[in-house]
């Protein structure tokens, strides 16, 4: 069994060395009272370089594309929200705001695809 698990963990960890953008954190069921306007998923770029993510988009979760002029620097995050207003009142960050969609508070596949629709990386979470 622990060779097993140190397989597996072995690989998780050269998947994401080998990644440049990665979903990191995501808020699928914020503590508000019957809302969720602070929903939001956060990427990293883990890359030793600048990232041009014109047209990076996601494929499951929610509807967003990045513009033309958007680069993610190395070692930088950016973070999508469903209400980026919301967001950025409560928490002082400001973020962009995805088009459509919501995160399902049960669980769901998140996945971001590059512009030439490869994953580039996905989450499947679980309440």
């Amino acid at each position: 069994m622990k060779k097993s698990l140190l397989l597996l963990l072995f690989f998780s960890t050269l998947q994401l060395v080998n990644a440049q953008v990665v979903i990191t954190e995501i808020m699928y069921n914020p503590p508000e009272s019957g809302q969720d306007s602070l929903e939001y998923i956060e990427l990293y770029n883990n890359s030793a370089g600048a990232v041009n993510m014109s047209g990076y988009n996601f494929s499951a979760g929610v509807t967003y594309t990045f513009s033309t002029n958007f680069t993610l620097g190395a070692g930088e995050y950016v973070i999508l929200a469903v209400d980026s207003a919301a967001f950025e009142n409560n928490f002082g960050v400001s973020a962009f705001q995805w088009v459509d969609g919501g995160l399902s508070n049960g669980g769901e596949e998140i996945v971001l695809v590059d512009a030439q629709g490869s994953v580039v990386d996905s989450v499947d979470y679980d309440d």
